[in-house]
């Protein structure tokens, strides 16, 4: 999107109001995954932080499209029940 829109333009569509949360995840994310493996060399906290990371990146990437935090959200829903579902025949086992 810096490419596109030019490094300044992207650098306050990045840190406007309704984009904040998006890409401070990102970031933290990315802080995370570089101490993680480097500093502390841990895989566990490395894999939470990597995932942030894709998440932030993700919901960062779908604020530019209309209706694409909905459709995440919806497709979180829906994986989060089927998960559920999933846990549950697992522990009835």
């Amino acid at each position: 999107f810096a490419l596109l829109k030019g490094p300044q333009a992207f650098f306050s569509s990045a840190t406007a109001r309704d984009k904040l949360p998006f890409s401070g995840a990102y970031a933290i994310g990315l802080v995370g995954t570089l101490v993680a493996t480097i500093g502390v060399k841990s895989l566990i906290l490395a894999a939470i932080f990597g995932l942030m990371q894709a998440v932030g990146l993700l919901y960062f990437v779908a604020s530019y499209v209309p209706g694409g935090q909905a459709i995440l959200n919806f497709c979180g829903k829906c994986c989060g029940k089927g998960a559920r579902a999933i846990g549950g025949q697992m522990m009835r086992t």
